[in-house]
């Protein structure tokens, strides 16, 4: 997926008045991290890849480095990003409407992690252990939000 075809949808998901995300698929070797939202978030127990909100005028690669420093305390680079792919749903927490645009990085060195509040604990799982996980559509008593494992393996 090329940024030009971010640029588009974001202006379409802005026109629409969707609310806007993003997130990043972080690789340290042959695995990607995933975090556990806490046991007092709404979506407690769910594992999802690093990812928030984008603040009003704000950089979507901006948002998805500030995002992933808040909650795992990794520090990345804007520029080392590649656009990955781009997801839309219903956010049950603000009953609202969300494009959420997906980067990739892949580490040189183990991260030090430093989680936020929102999580309780992370994981690095390979492709073949992410694709056993039990996801959303797949399973009524799924861990894994269905659009970040298609962010995941692809």
């Amino acid at each position: 997926m090329s940024g030009n075809n971010f640029k588009e949808k974001l202006e379409s998901a802005i026109s629409a008045g969707h609310n806007i995300g993003a997130c990043i698929r972080v690789q340290w070797q042959d695995r990607f991290l995933l975090l556990k939202r806490s046991a007092t978030d709404s979506c407690s127990g769910i594992l999802e890849i690093p990812g928030g909100s984008v603040d009003e005028s704000e950089e979507l690669t901006h948002a998805a480095v500030r995002e992933l420093f808040e909650e795992a305390g990794i520090v990345v680079l804007p520029e080392k990003l590649q656009p990955l792919g781009i997801f839309e749903f219903h956010n049950i927490e603000t009953n609202k409407h969300k494009t959420k645009f997906a980067f990739t990085i892949e580490l040189d060195k183990e991260p030090e992690i430093q989680l936020s509040p929102d999580h309780d604990e992370l994981i690095f799982l390979t492709k073949g252990e992410i694709n056993d996980l039990p996801r959303e559509g797949r399973d009524k008593d799924y861990v894994l939000w269905e659009d970040h494992y298609r962010m995941l393996i692809a």
